[in-house]
């Protein structure tokens, strides 16, 4: 019986090494290993800032349609990083930009702002909430005339994702391709002007799905206003829109754990107008591998 687990020890052993061999036998030890990342660690205090813009029309592209547009400094700071979640504040002080509805303007003052409470997990820095609020105090104006009267907007939404979703697949690898997991979205808006003297919105969720989204990710090397950086550039198409018109690049650098840039564009159908477009590009930052 002895003799018999020994045989049968020594064939298994022979087999791994065999194995072992044929693996070895085919690697080119002086080959690079393709680039890869893995989900960074944050730390309470990590910081990124970043020049934001962007474009969108609540409603089908026409002189009369309502157009937000403008952008500002975005700030995002880890503030809690206890359990399985990090909770992160945003803001960007102040906004600058403008509402176009027909003929009527509301132009953004110096005492706009947007704060945002995010929290995300850590296994994959998966969105699983965020709540955001805008104030503005904004000048009305009626074609080219701009006149003296103040109007005050606030606007509250509070979006969550079940189950998380991340918008980077990691690990991420040059050459992946792939396709999102699906994840619900709840969304609820109240806007309020006039210090709350007129209210909408509705209580009500609206439940939108994320999922059958291709990505790829290539490995590039790219400049922006922090600095030159190699980045995982996860992009591809969306529905709805032209090709190649309707499209979402992330660039993804592990020098900053996070993304250098982000850029999304919608189009309305396939008008070849854009409906959605924002842009991220970071400006500093003081994260540290």
């Amino acid at each position: 019986m002895f003799l018999k687990h020994k045989i049968v020890g020594i064939v298994a052993c022979m087999l791994v090494f065999s194995s072992c061999t044929i693996v070895t036998s085919g690697f080119d030890q002086n080959e690079p290993l393709p680039p890869s990342a893995d989900v960074p660690v944050w730390e309470v205090g990590d910081t990124w800032v970043y020049d934001s813009e962007f474009w969108v029309s609540s409603t089908e592209i026409t002189s009369e349609g309502m157009i937000f547009a403008g952008g500002g400094r975005y700030v995002l700071e880890v503030v809690d990083d206890a359990g399985d979640n990090y909770k992160l504040k945003a803001k960007v002080e102040p906004v600058c930009g403008k509402v176009t509805w027909g003929r009527f303007g509301f132009i953004s003052t110096r005492l706009s702002s947007y704060n945002a409470d995010i929290e995300i997990q850590k296994s994959d820095l998966g969105v699983i909430k965020h709540d955001a609020w805008m104030k503005a105090i904004t000048w009305l104006s009626i074609g080219r005339i701009k006149l003296p009267i103040p109007i005050q907007i606030q606007t509250y939404r509070n979006t969550e994702f079940d189950p998380a979703f991340s918008i980077l697949p990691f690990p991420l690898h040059d050459g992946d391709s792939g396709t999102y997991t699906n994840s619900s979205i709840s969304e609820e808006t109240v806007t309020s002007m006039f210090w709350g003297l007129i209210v909408t919105g509705s209580d009500d969720n609206i439940n939108w799905h994320l999922g059958d989204v291709d990505y790829t990710v290539s490995y590039e090397s790219m400049d922006v206003k922090a600095g030159t950086y190699d980045v995982f550039n996860v992009a591809g198409e969306l529905f709805g829109g032209d090709e190649g018109h309707d499209y979402y690049h992330l660039y993804y650098s592990e020098e900053v754990g996070n993304l250098v840039k982000l850029e999304i564009n919608i189009d309305y159908f396939s008008t070849g107008e854009t409906y959605y477009y924002t842009e991220l590009e970071l400006v500093s930052t003081n994260y540290s591998p």
